[in-house]
C-alpha cells in the first residue's frame, strides 16, 4: 500500500517493517518504537536512506511487543532467510490490503517464538512488477 495510505492506517506501536521503492529495485528494512511516526518520517523525506528513493510502498509490517523484539525481527528480515522470504513475497505478488501473505506465519529465531502477536503483512505490490529486487541494501547500520 502507498506510504500515505499506510500512515493513516497504522498504529503508534513498536514494529518491524519493509518499504520498497517505486521501481522495485530497493527494499528498506527497519524497526521502530512508533510505526506511525516513523512512516511519516519516511514519507516527508526525513530519513536519509530513503529520501532519494521516494515514492515508497509499505510491503510488510509486523507489530511487536517491544522495540527489542522489533529489532530482532528487523535483523531476521535482513538475514539471508528473511531476504529470500521477502523476495518470494514480491515474486508471488503481494496480497491485497488486509490479507496475510502466503497464508503462513513468518518464522521467529529459535527461542523467540510467541513473543509478539501474529505478523501483519500489508501491501499492494509494485504495479505489475512481480520480480525480486535487483539489488539489496548494505548490511550496515540502517534502520
Amino acid at each position: 500500500m502507498s506510504l500515505e495510505a499506510a500512515i493513516r492506517m497504522v498504529e503508534s506501536r513498536p514494529a518491524a517493517y519493509v518499504l520498497m521503492s517505486a521501481d522495485c529495485d530497493y527494499m528498506y528494512k527497519g524497526a521502530c518504537r512508533d510505526l506511525h511516526r516513523r512512516l511519516a518520517d519516511h514519507w516527508s523525506g526525513r530519513v536519509a536512506s530513503t529520501k532519494g528513493r521516494r515514492p515508497l510502498t509499505l510491503i510488510h509490517m509486523e507489530y511487536c511487543v517491544s522495540y527489542k523484539d522489533a529489532l530482532i525481527r528487523e535483523k531476521f528480515l535482513k538475514s539471508g532467510v528473511g531476504r529470500n522470504m521477502l523476495c518470494e513475497l514480491v515474486k508471488k505478488g503481494l496480497p491485497a490490503e488486509g490479507r496475510s501473505a502466503c497464508g503462513r506465519k513468518i518464522p521467529w529465531p529459535k527461542g523467540r517464538e510467541g513473543s509478539t502477536p501474529s505478523p501483519g503483512t500489508m501491501g499492494a505490490g509494485c504495479d505489475g512488477k512481480n520480480e525480486p529486487p535487483r539489488r539489496q541494501e548494505r548490511q550496515g547500520g540502517e534502520g
